[in-house]
């Protein structure tokens, strides 16, 4: 039963990115590898792509970060990404032909659980050197584990992402998340995941519109 699970899964996120590009629907695909140090320090990498055919754009970036659990419910940390957004017919930040831009940031997760409902808040201060703007970015949401019979754990979630320049843009991306992963029962170091994402996009006067992707992540635990 896990396998067959797992593999609609990953047949469900290719078909649909397959499918979605067809009719302009953005297709994302997200990997991570994280590492424990120890019971209280982790570091990632995390590399995330899409692209819409409609618009002639793609966007990737490689997210490098350290994290701290200070206790049950407060995670800190800081990261390093390295981005690229190229557009066909516009380019938005001002070095784009230079390749990749650079976006430091500092984060801190308030975390608790309710019911069985593992509920999270991400306060996100970063800063595009490309684009030359400081912006906010807070990720709120839920998960809502299932134990299975077999003892694996399926993970449906839910989250909303504002990202608000405070030099300038104002409120420039607003992202909605509707997802589900799956933790097998016998292993912890891969996660597989499908999710459904809607952002709303409000750049400039000419790409103020709302935008759909569908898009595979996985998540892979190296100790």
């Amino acid at each position: 039963m896990t396998k067959k699970l797992v593999v609609l899964l990953m047949v469900l996120a290719i078909s649909a990115m397959t499918v979605g590009t067809s009719f302009a629907v953005e297709g994302w695909q997200v990997l991570t590898l994280k590492h424990q140090i120890n019971d209280s320090t982790g570091i990632s990498v995390n590399e995330e792509t899409y692209t819409n055919d409609n618009w002639g754009y793609n966007y990737e970036h490689i997210d490098l970060g350290i994290n701290y659990q200070a206790n049950s419910w407060l995670n800190i940390g800081a990261n390093y990404r390295a981005m690229q957004q190229n557009w066909k017919a516009l380019s938005l930040f001002r070095n784009i032909s230079a390749g990749y831009v650079s976006v430091p940031y500092i984060n801190a997760t308030i975390m608790g659980k309710v019911s069985g409902i593992e509920l999270y808040n991400t306060f996100i201060l970063a800063y595009n050197t490309g684009a030359d703007v400081l912006f906010w970015w807070n990720i709120s949401g839920a998960n809502f584990p299932v134990e299975m019979n077999n003892g694996s754990i399926l993970i449906p979630y839910v989250n909303v992402q504002p990202f608000i320049g405070l030099n300038a843009l104002g409120l420039f991306n607003l992202r909605s998340k509707l997802g589900v992963n799956y933790k097998f029962a016998n292993t912890k170091w891969i996660v597989p995941g499908v999710f459904y994402v809607n952002e709303y996009r409000n750049l400039n006067s000419i790409f103020n519109k709302d935008y759909n992707g569908v898009g595979l992540e996985v998540t892979l635990n190296l100790q």
